[in-house]
């Protein structure tokens, strides 16, 4: 993944030991990205990324819709590829919460 200068699209920085499927930009401004199995957040520069920890180990993540400063995102139980499950990502509290109705 690369950053890019706004003003003159020169590289700022990069980072090569993430395999990111989706980004998503926060209302806060921040970015939110997930490979399979994590959620990641970054406010500043690549070298900040965080992984987001959820309740249960995640497989084949993807994200869903905003609503105010919650993400939607649908997974799979890893492990038990049948069980689909809807969390969401507060991101006032940078935290992932189960979602009503959460098995599809």
């Amino acid at each position: 993944m690369v950053r890019l200068s706004a003003v003159d699209f020169s590289k700022i920085e990069e980072i090569k030991d993430h395999d990111f499927q989706n980004i998503e930009v926060t209302p806060k401004g921040n970015f939110l990205l997930h490979n399979y199995f994590e959620l990641f957040i970054f406010e500043n520069t690549l070298k900040d990324i965080k992984a987001v920890s959820g309740p249960l180990d995640m497989d084949d993540i993807q994200f869903l819709n905003w609503n105010n400063n919650c993400l939607k995102f649908r997974y799979n139980e890893l492990g038990n590829w049948n069980k689909q499950l809807i969390m969401e990502y507060n991101e006032d509290t940078k935290t992932v919460q189960y979602s009503l109705g959460t098995v599809i």
